[in-house]
């Protein structure tokens, strides 16, 4: 790689160690265990020989214009616990090797040129917590073994090309609270395992292909405050179990197939604002109907049946 002169202005092959560089951490035997030069223009590509330093923890080069593969000699830094190489030019796939990666708690990539499928190995990391794979041209399936990442907590997969289904085994996540699928080509239902995870506040699948009955709201949402299924094609009807949701101020469910009435549970939402409910489907209260409904809330208490 080619650091700008900033930074290797005080890099000198003639030092002992390189613990005195801009952008580089050393702990106290002298060994280095942090790359942190994040937004500094540094270019060209990420060499193998990274993958010698078998002490480093932390590797920050957010924001640079870095290019080329990620080099799979990265996965013999066993030691990593944070890796963001987000915002740059990387391209081709994330390296098998990472699943050697078992300390690794925070993966940052997004916004690159990756491509091709995602490891099963990657959901096997067992302290993996966030994982910002966004904003890249991964495509195939979310792999099954998602499921074993119990200790995830945010999950951004959004801005892809994946095309599977979501495994049921995300209901094995119970840590996570904030799930990002938008805009790829998923497809199948939302499996009702999701209803296992009690403390998820924030899911936004909009812009995919999921089809069938909305099943959230069976189970614990308790914590749920933004859930966008929009641009899909749900069908059936908006679910009375939605209700059961007290905590949600956002929900979208624009360009889908669901018919049928806002359920009377709906009145439950006390803390929906002004608006929040987007539905492009037609309801009949009475002699009503409304078609591609854009509602204020005191609109829709003005609509609502009498046993509500």
């Amino acid at each position: 790689w080619v650091p700008p002169e900033q930074v290797s202005g005080t890099w000198n092959v003639s030092d002992a160690t390189p613990c005195m560089w801009r952008g580089v951490i050393c702990n106290q035997l002298h060994r280095v265990v942090g790359i942190n030069m994040t937004q500094v223009d540094v270019s060209g590509k990420l060499v193998s020989e990274i993958g010698l330093l078998a002490n480093l923890q932390e590797v920050n080069l957010a924001g640079n214009n870095l290019s080329g593969e990620i080099p799979a000699t990265l996965g013999n830094c066993t030691e990593l616990v944070y890796l963001d190489l987000s915002m740059n030019f990387l391209s081709g796939p994330i390296p098998e090797s990472f699943g050697r990666l078992k300390r690794l708690y925070f993966l940052s990539l997004y916004g690159n040129f990756l491509n091709n499928g995602l490891w099963r190995t990657l959901f096997q990391l067992p302290l993996l917590e966030t994982p910002y794979l966004n904003q890249n041209n991964f495509s195939g399936i979310i792999p099954d073994s998602i499921g074993n990442l119990t200790v995830l907590t945010i999950a951004w997969l959004s801005d892809n090309h994946l095309f599977s289904v979501l495994p049921e085994s995300i209901g094995n996540c119970t840590q996570l609270t904030e799930l990002y699928l938008f805009n790829n080509q998923l497809v199948g239902s939302l499996p009702p395992t999701l209803n296992r995870i009690s403390g998820l506040g924030y899911a936004d699948v909009h812009r995919n292909r999921f089809s069938g009955r909305v099943q959230i709201g069976d189970g614990g949402c308790g914590s749920l405050n933004v859930l966008i299924l929009s641009f899909n094609s749900f069908s059936g009807q908006i679910p009375m179990q939605l209700g059961n949701c007290s905590e949600l101020v956002a929900l979208a469910m624009v360009d889908n197939s669901l018919n049928g009435s806002i359920p009377a549970s709906f009145g439950s939402l006390m803390k929906l604002p002004p608006i929040v409910i987007s539905i492009l489907v037609h309801f009949t209260y009475g002699k009503i109907l409304f078609q591609k409904l854009f509602m204020h809330l005191h609109i829709v208490i003005q609509t609502l049946p009498k046993d509500f």
